[in-house]
């Protein structure tokens, strides 16, 4: 089961409860001890306490201890999942920070040449938080309704069971030399930001 404010209609005042908070709609709070927390690097904007961080694989890093992480980037907003028992899609660069009981691996969204700077997808399972950014307030689209088809670099994150493929042909343009764009179907939802953004991720604190 997935839980959040981007699958309902309305969101009221900033979440309240958990290991991750929303600090503001654009800043994620951390308490950190007992639970771990992973993140991307170069999103911490503030620490407090006896807080340690460390490097870990793929680019990822480990934040422990016993204090308070304070993480942005870019002043994108973020939104926290709550993941029960379930799988969920995030695309790499969207990640800001997910707690350690959760499993991940990364992966290729496609494997197509079409599409230059292959978007990678994080797949996340078991139960815990993942907090994600968004350039702008992002909508939710079910899949139910028919497929949905989105900019590689628009998409912030959709449900594991959603069948992925790729069209060579760019939204609104006829000329496949120009890249392409991914198609959804299946039941459950994509999550889609209100800007096209550089798939690159930071390597630095």
């Amino acid at each position: 089961m997935l839980s959040s404010d981007l699958l309902r209609e309305h969101s009221q005042g900033i979440d309240a409860g958990g290991l991750m908070v929303r600090q503001t709609p654009r800043m994620l709070r951390a308490s950190i001890g007992p639970g771990e927390l992973l993140a991307r690097p170069g999103t911490i904007v503030a620490l407090q306490g006896s807080v340690t961080v460390e490097h870990e694989a793929l680019g990822l890093i480990r934040i422990s201890g016993h204090g308070t992480a304070y993480l942005a980037e870019d002043a994108s907003e973020v939104h926290l999942i709550d993941i029960l028992d379930d799988r969920l899609c995030v695309s790499a660069p969207r990640i800001l920070a997910l707690t350690d009981t959760l499993s991940w691996d990364v992966e290729p969204t496609c494997t197509s040449p079409v599409i230059s700077d292959r978007p990678l997808t994080m797949i996340l399972s078991g139960t815990g938080q993942v907090a994600v950014q968004s350039r702008g307030t992002p909508v939710h689209l079910q899949c139910d309704d028919g497929p949905v088809l989105a900019a590689p670099k628009a998409v912030v994150c959709w449900s594991a069971d959603l069948i992925v493929s790729l069209c060579p042909a760019p939204l609104g343009s006829p000329d496949p030399g120009a890249g392409g764009h991914l198609v959804f179907s299946g039941s459950g939802g994509v999550l889609v930001q209100p800007a096209e953004v550089d798939g690159r991720i930071r390597r630095g604190l």
